[in-house]
């Protein structure tokens, strides 16, 4: 029966191991809470964060357009303009494909053709009445561009992908070699365009690919919650600490230290140091997004904000700083 017990005890250990290393989330955080507990004296238990929808509905996000088709007739007014087989073409493409990108597209054409023609307009269209077509074209299409804008982003089915709530946080490994999943790169092109420069549907679906190819940015906001979530358990159980008040003080002192030093500044800050730069970037480019356009969307579903680690993070180094303190260590790097 012995043998049997120590047997069954070594395959859990093996299982609990393997579990650990397909989520390296929880192994470091586990690591972490165990050495911690060593220090404080106190077995230290990680509960789960609890899962959260990351999005509001996409109705919720997305911009009514008003009526988006020119007329047949007010199109062949413009024909000396160009602007014929344009819009043509736009009114058979919409409703198929990657309206929103396609669109963004044929407005900025659309745009750059009509005020040309008004600017200089061809003789065949003088005193017609077709110039107040072109003013009516213009405006509208003026109209259109920062509401296409934004659901070319918080309205767009790579975004729903982007931001997939069961997307796994990640360990350190993982936070170190992964970036935005082309979130940057494909508001780049967003954000050139709004500028002047050429929109190519080409590049923009490409970029559009790479964002909807992995849930990277619900990777990053799951990764902070969890680190938040973890980080405010261990930061309460060193603040009730009763160490360093007797003659195990040097022993007591040696072991706080050591953690702190070769587990917290060594594994744990970096890791919280790329999480921030990554949660703070993420935020950045979509508010920046969102004054671009003018338009506030409702798109989050819950109360993350990078600010939340940053705060979580600094109470955590705090703790460390009065538990060393009061253990009579200097702190060689601050915290």
């Amino acid at each position: 029966m012995t043998r049997w017990l120590l047997g069954l005890a070594a395959a859990l250990s093996v299982i609990a191991a393997l579990s650990l290393r397909s989520d390296p989330a929880a192994a470091v955080w586990d690591d972490y809470a165990n050495r911690l507990g060593r220090v404080l004296e106190q077995p230290l238990t990680l509960t789960p964060v609890a899962p959260v929808g990351i999005l509001t509905p996409r109705s919720q996000r997305r911009v009514a357009l008003t009526e988006s088709r020119t007329s047949l007739g007010k199109a062949l007014a413009l024909g000396p303009c160009g602007l014929v087989p344009l819009i043509a073409g736009n009114n058979n493409s919409l409703g198929k494909v990657a309206p929103t990108t396609a669109e963004l597209v044929y407005t900025q054409q659309a745009l750059r053709l009509a005020r040309a023609c008004f600017a200089q307009p061809p003789a065949a269209i003088q005193g017609t009445g077709a110039e107040d077509g072109l003013r009516a074209l213009i405006a509208h299409r003026q109209s259109l561009w920062p509401q296409l804008l934004s659901n070319a982003v918080f309205a767009a089915p790579e975004f729903d992908r982007y931001f997939q709530s069961s997307a796994a946080a990640l360990g350190p490994d993982q936070v170190t070699s992964t970036g935005l999943g082309g979130l940057d790169d494909y508001l780049a092109i967003l954000g050139a365009a709004d500028a002047g420069a050429t929109l190519e549907l080409s590049a923009l679906e490409q970029a559009a690919q790479r964002v909807q190819a992995a849930p990277t940015g619900a990777t990053w906001i799951n990764s902070q919650r969890l680190a938040r979530h973890h980080l405010d358990t261990l930061t309460a159980a060193i603040d009730a600490h009763r160490l360093c008040q007797g003659p195990r003080t040097p022993e007591q002192g040696l072991l706080a230290r050591t953690v702190f030093e070769a587990i917290y500044l060594d594994q744990v800050q970096p890791m919280l140091a790329t999480l921030d730069q990554r949660g703070r970037r993420l935020h950045e480019l979509l508010s920046t997004h969102q004054q671009q356009t003018g338009i506030v969307v409702d798109w989050l579903a819950t109360d993350w904000h990078p600010d939340q680690l940053r705060q979580a993070t600094r109470a955590h180094a705090l703790a460390w700083k009065n538990l060393l303190t009061a253990c009579g260590l200097p702190i060689g790097t601050k915290p």
